[in-house]
């Protein structure tokens, strides 16, 4: 009975000793893996600063706006002079803009413009939640006012990467959407930003722009990976710029050059082909269906857009002027309008003429289709992609990716002039 014990004790020892070496051995040679889930310790977009400050305007023409800080805050003038410094609102509080000043709450101001400036770096507009800072710029003629976020262009970007592209993508994708994002970014504040209160917007006239919302450990870490890096153009006079690196949801196979969608200097970014998104776009956005418009309709659209054009009368004829030819597939434009007076006519982009008639894009998915007119109906055809097509296809930078491109061949590819450069 007692060499039994023993032995049974002696066998539990035994076994234990032998967990524990294991267990060393592991520890000793064990090493863990890198993982693109995972974002170093102690790092917080909150924390980065580099780059330069970017205006995004998150909303205009405004006659109110409803706002809450979690944090301390103070409320400043349009030279940073404090006007008032609180501990946080109690709940959300209203501003109001008139003729006479401004209303915070219950508390009047004097007319000008104010910032709000959390001590943490965090606001809540209309529901909802930002970084950096808040300025409302009023316009004394219209009564009305803009809501302007100020904030470090890398935690910008991680308001924009999960609004533009889906955060559990191939990592390589989303760091080659984080160096596009900075770049078009940059390129757009310093191109516009002088002559307006805003360097962009926060809609797809621009970028998307989510704020806090958007963000995600994992695109996060792309701007983290990615930090600074920008892609670059030689222009005319042999001068090193930042490139306007467009990108669009879905190219249908080919891609544009910025020249003819947006004006840019021929061969800055360049149409390329694209065997990769059509393995990643759903079916009905690689190709769309048919859409038709009652013709007057386009009429209306086309002039209320654009009001120098209301010398045609009714448009009647719609031509194409000119088209990118894909083999498979074209990409208009340019189109002709001819008015009822079956004289007078005008010229309009391919990319502007379907946001005419449009203006949501997801109907008219792309300026890449056919067009006839039959019996005071037009018919648009034989519709491939999303968006305008130019620069980076992200449906194809994700295939790229999948495929094992890291976000450097995926930039080269739909950037093939440009440079990769890290500026700061």
């Amino acid at each position: 009975m007692i060499l039994s014990i023993l032995s049974s004790r002696h066998a539990k020892f035994l076994i234990v000793a032998a967990v524990l070496v294991l267990a060393a051995v592991f520890f000793v040679f064990w090493r863990p893996g890198k993982s693109a889930d995972a974002l170093p310790f102690g790092f917080d977009i909150a924390d980065v600063h580099s780059g330069p400050v970017i205006r995004v305007l998150l909303f205009d023409k405004l006659n109110k706006c409803m706002f809450r800080v979690e944090s301390d805050f103070e409320l400043l003038d349009d030279n940073d002079v404090m006007l008032c410094r609180f501990s946080r609102t109690r709940g959300d509080v209203y501003a109001v803009c008139d003729a006479n000043g401004w209303q915070i709450g219950t508390e009047s101001y004097r007319p000008g413009n104010i910032s709000i400036m959390p001590s943490d770096g965090i606001f809540t507009l209309n529901g909802q939640r930002f970084r950096g800072r808040l300025k409302l710029i009023a316009d004394v003629n219209s009564g009305t006012f803009q809501a302007i976020n100020y904030l470090p262009i890398e935690q910008y970007l991680a308001g924009v990467i999960g609004a533009e592209m889906p955060d559990y993508w191939e990592f390589d994708a989303l760091q080659a959407q984080a160096v596009a994002a900075r770049s078009y970014a940059m390129h757009i504040t310093r191109r516009f930003g002088v002559s307006r209160n805003y360097d962009l917007s926060r809609t797809q006239a621009n970028q998307v722009y989510a704020g806090i919302a958007a963000e995600s450990t994992r695109t996060i870490l792309a701007i983290k990976k990615t930090l600074g890096t920008v892609l670059t153009y030689r222009d005319g006079k042999e001068q090193r710029q930042i490139l306007p690196a467009y990108y669009a949801s879905v190219c249908g196979g080919h891609t544009e050059d910025a020249a003819m969608v947006f004006g840019e200097q021929a061969g800055v970014v360049p149409g390329v082909r694209c065997r990769f998104c059509r393995y990643v776009a759903q079916k009905e956005f690689y190709k769309w269906p048919p859409v038709e418009y009652d013709i007057n309709d386009i009429s209306r659209r086309i002039i209320a857009r654009y009001s120098s054009l209301k010398k045609l009368g009714d448009i009647k004829q719609i031509l194409i002027k000119r088209a990118s030819d894909y083999g498979r597939f074209q990409r208009i434009t340019m189109v002709r309008l001819t008015g009822s007076d079956g004289v007078s006519d005008a010229l309009l982009r391919g990319e502007d003429f379907r946001l005419a008639v449009d203006p949501t894009g997801n109907k008219i998915r792309s300026a890449a289709f056919d067009i006839k007119i039959e019996n005071g109906k037009a018919l648009f055809y034989k519709g491939r992609g999303f968006g305008h097509g130019v620069g980076l296809c992200q449906c194809g930078a994700q295939r790229m990716a999948a495929k094992g491109a890291d976000y450097r061949k995926i930039l080269r590819h739909y950037y093939p002039a440009a440079k990769l450069e890290k500026i700061y």
